[in-house]
């Protein structure tokens, strides 16, 4: 849109960056394998998080996305040991610093840290974005999604069976509905 495009454009500069964070804790940390698997499904079902922006050009045509054939889930996705104690004040310090570094915009435009080892025995996963791509409230969106889906995934496999078919929110495959964050429906 012309309001993504004014982001993109301001975003150059450091001082005006645009940069949406946000950081869902968890009471355990996550299997690493059925995380990996949530981010990589959810880069499939939005594809924008396969793509990267493309300048506009001459004349009034607006930037663009264009997909990134060499897509690398592991340039996305970090994990690292929480810094002592380990409380929700080293999260959002962790938080702080990662809104601060720009994104590289020859990679799609966002990033995910999976900080483990709090102190209560939880973990937390820091996601960024361009508000280019996703507003504040989408990127809550996409942290929901996310563990929706690995949160059932690893419950599922816990006990040794698949999702329930047409369970509480699932389709008759099992799977949980997309919830398209703000600017990828």
């Amino acid at each position: 849109t012309d309001s993504d495009a004014l982001l993109w454009t301001i975003g150059r500069d450091p001082l005006l960056r645009s940069t949406v964070v946000a950081v869902a804790l968890l009471d355990r940390p996550p299997r690493l394998p059925e995380l990996l698997q949530s981010i990589e499904q959810l880069t499939v079902l939005f594809p924008r998080f396969r793509s990267r922006p493309v300048p506009a050009g001459i004349g009034w045509r607006s930037p663009g996305w264009a997909p990134v054939p060499d897509f690398d889930l592991s340039t996305h996705v970090r994990r690292m040991a929480a810094p002592a104690p380990g409380a929700l004040r080293q999260v959002l310090d962790v938080a702080q610093a990662e809104a601060a570094v720009d994104l590289d915009p020859q990679l799609p435009l966002w990033q995910a840290l999976l900080v483990e080892g709090l102190a209560d025995g939880g973990a937390a996963i820091v996601v960024k974005f361009h508000h280019a791509m996703v507003d504040g409230l989408g990127g809550v969106g996409v942290l929901l999604q996310l563990l929706q889906r690995q949160r059932r995934r690893s419950a599922a496999s816990s006990r040794g069976v698949a999702p329930i078919a047409g369970g509480p929110g699932t389709d008759a495959a099992g799977r949980l509905p997309p919830v398209a964050p703000h600017g990828l429906e």
